[in-house]
């Protein structure tokens, strides 16, 4: 997990969450900002550290059509939140939020 400063990680964040919504049509949302709730920037920083600054989408792609994909796809899910939260401390609860609804997702879709 490359580490940022994390002001620089969530400026960062906001631009990739603002520039995806423009990219959805999705701009009556007003965006993002540095004045947005806390737990929502913390969010979007964790989501961001996910899909762009760590391996995450290559190792799940990686497990397309194996057996046992579900149960690793969790332990990638862990890793990467674990690593997110030894770089970045302030966003560890985050993470640990994200990390029991995955796994709560899962529960319910019966994997």
């Amino acid at each position: 997990m490359p580490e940022l400063p994390l002001p620089d990680a969530q400026r960062a964040a906001i631009k990739s969450y603002n520039t995806r919504a423009a990219d959805r049509g999705d701009c009556g949302s007003g965006g993002a900002s540095e004045d947005s709730d806390p737990d929502f920037l913390d969010r979007i920083t964790v989501n961001y550290l996910r899909h762009e600054l760590s391996d995450y989408e290559t190792r799940l792609t990686g497990l397309f059509g194996q057996v046992g994909r579900a149960d690793a796809t969790t332990v990638v899910r862990k890793q990467v939140y674990d690593a997110i939260a030894d770089t970045y401390p302030d966003l560890a609860m985050e993470c640990v939020r994200q990390a029991d609804e995955r796994q709560r997702d899962q529960a319910g879709a019966g994997h």
